[in-house]
């Protein structure tokens, strides 16, 4: 059914259109976090002037940035979403989603497929999804970076462990892979890489899938 929320929203055309918008927050995302960052230092900068009676240093043009970045990505957050509402009530069925319904998976799992595709697609991602995670380089999709992408507080983060077990969804179907420390402790999950399969990126972003991969997704198959 058309809601008055997607009616003029347009469907995704294919998987490509899809990943590209999944980019894009990615990237407005990791602009915002950045100048939340900046806002904050901007802030204990005025706070320590205030105290030593020197005259405040906090930008008016910062504000402005931080303001910008705030409402560019909730523009692009809003118009995703919308176009995956419409998406769905076109009857058309994308890549991921189809993987989600197969698999049940949650929104934090489908959260680490979309990272570790587009981390896989750009390295402009990567390089953003670093800059969520507060890393100088880039980043790897680990948990700590998808707990920093989607903002989660402690409860949840704790709650999101179970993602990463082996009978869970993630690894017990194919979908991903961990690399882990060597004592794969709690504290080595945090950093642990997460890296999308290749059947699993094929059917996300639109490519033929290769029945004949060495990893192929659990027997049923997607």
């Amino acid at each position: 059914m058309t809601t008055k929320s997607t009616q003029h929203a347009e469907p995704f055309a294919d998987d490509v259109v899809y990943i590209a918008a999944e980019g894009s927050l990615l990237l407005a995302r990791a602009d915002r976090m950045d100048l939340d960052r900046k806002m904050a230092d901007a802030k204990e900068d005025n706070r320590r002037d205030t105290i030593g009676r020197r005259k405040s240093t906090h930008s008016s043009e910062l504000q402005r940035q931080w303001s910008g970045a705030v409402e560019a990505e909730e523009q692009v957050r809003n118009d995703l979403e919308r176009r995956i509402a419409a998406t769905v009530s076109s009857g058309k069925v994308l890549g991921l989603e189809a993987l989600c319904r197969k698999y049940d998976l949650d929104a934090f799992e489908r959260t680490v497929l979309v990272l570790a595709a587009l981390v896989a697609l750009d390295s402009k991602y990567e390089n953003a999804l670093g800059n969520v995670a507060h890393e100088t380089f880039g980043s790897d999709v680990s948990p700590q970076a998808v707990w920093a992408y989607s903002e989660m507080d402690m409860a949840a983060r704790i709650a999101s462990r179970v993602a990463f077990s082996p009978s869970a969804a993630l690894l017990k179907h194919g979908l991903v892979t961990m690399t882990w420390g060597r004592s794969a402790s709690p504290y080595d999950l945090r950093s642990a890489t997460v890296q999308i399969r290749q059947r699993a990126f094929d059917l996300i972003v639109g490519l033929p899938v290769d029945e004949s991969a060495d990893d192929n997704l659990d027997a049923d198959g997607p």
